[in-house]
């Protein structure tokens, strides 16, 4: 356990002791005694504390003294349950021997206690589980294409609420796993229904809502073609057309070029004209 010291160093060990007395820390440090039996020596500028009087005065040597006496009773205490404790192994033993007497340690004796509950904890980590989580389970075991949809994680309307009464949640946004999850956990719990019952009757409108999906691209695409849009095949995008466009007219130019040659060629006047301008030159 952590402790915050909130005083000055030269109240170390009156604090430090007072914090071990009191179980705020489970084991002193191994200065404590040294501490003690030699204190730091006397500010000129603060006044004098009554814990650097090693006279007997002192309040922690009063805690200490105190501390001696309960652990003397504590060991004479333990070793009359020991005595009384009646032999198991004994031969001669028998049902009228009494159990010794459990004796309660001081609050200062069961550190050891306290640190095994704490090593026991720490090594037990709790499951933690929601009911959500056996409903998704089921679900996307079924429906494992749902995860391959693709999801935003921004919020744009920025509502913690929603109304799952609906399986779209009362709000214009597209279905998912996880509002099917939420509209079948609502149904088994406020609705009272059973898990198969909810279940099946929240996959059936999914599969309603996702036909009209389909159906309103389908209409969509239908009435963009109709009004003269032009769809590109595959999974062209701008850059593939451009590049289209510019094989296109490379060759193009390419069959212009070859026309002009072949004029050049077939034609007497060219040729006549070609023949002269080599003689002046």
């Amino acid at each position: 356990m952590r402790f915050v010291f909130e005083s000055t160093a030269r109240d170390m060990p009156y604090v430090v002791a007072r914090a071990v007395n009191v179980n705020r820390m489970m084991r002193p440090p191994p200065w404590l005694v040294a501490a003690k039996r030699v204190p730091p020596a006397p500010s000129v500028t603060y006044r004098r504390r009554e814990w650097n009087d090693v006279g007997g005065t002192a309040e922690w040597e009063k805690e200490e003294r105190e501390e001696d006496v309960r652990q003397a009773e504590y060991q004479r205490r333990k070793q009359a349950a020991q005595a009384a404790k009646p032999d198991r192994t004994a031969a001669g033993w028998t049902a009228a021997y009494a159990p010794a007497v459990k004796v309660r340690p001081h609050r200062a004796f069961r550190r050891e206690v306290l640190e095994k509950r704490e090593t026991a904890y720490r090594k037990y980590v709790p499951v933690i589980e929601y009911p959500e989580d056996e409903l998704r389970r089921q679900f996307y075991e079924n429906h494992p294409f749902e995860l391959l949809r693709p999801s935003t994680m921004v919020e744009k309307d920025g509502l913690n609420v929603r109304d799952w009464s609906r399986l779209d949640g009362g709000v214009d946004a597209p279905l998912t796993g996880e509002s099917v999850i939420n509209h079948q956990h609502y149904l088994t719990r406020a609705e009272k229904m059973s898990p198969p019952e909810a279940y099946h009757r929240v996959v059936s409108e999914l599969y309603k809502s996702r036909a009209r999906e389909e159906v309103a691209i389908r209409v969509a695409e239908e009435q963009a073609i109709h009004h003269g849009a032009i769809t590109n095949p595959g999974n062209y995008n701008t850059l593939d057309d451009a590049l289209q466009n510019e094989d296109i007219a490379i060759k193009e130019s390419y069959a212009y070029m070859d026309t002009i040659a072949q004029s050049y060629v077939f034609s007497p006047f060219l040729r006549g004209l070609g023949r002269g301008v080599c003689a002046l030159c």
